[in-house]
């Protein structure tokens, strides 16, 4: 029995030591999430986006051999592209 209660202290020590992790991983994945919204709205949303500012390139003539992956586009230049 004190072999029984011992081990179960120990159990739930480990499963709060857990716990704690697992929170702190939450945390740090609503956190990149956050990160990544905001690099997205750089990239593509708002005035002066970096892939607005591509498109105006283009459309002044800059010479490409590439095209941006349709996952990465604007949506001026998907909706252009369909």
């Amino acid at each position: 029995v004190l072999q029984i209660v011992d081990e179960a202290g120990k159990l739930y020590d480990k499963f709060a030591t857990f716990s704690e992790t697992f929170l702190k991983i939450e945390s740090k994945l609503e956190d990149a999430q956050k990160a990544f919204g905001e690099a997205k709205g750089q990239l593509r949303d708002g005035r002066g986006d970096i892939l607005g500012r591509f498109d105006k390139l283009k459309a002044l003539g800059a010479k490409t051999k590439k095209a941006l992956p349709g996952g990465i586009q604007s949506p001026a230049s998907a909706s252009e592209d369909e």
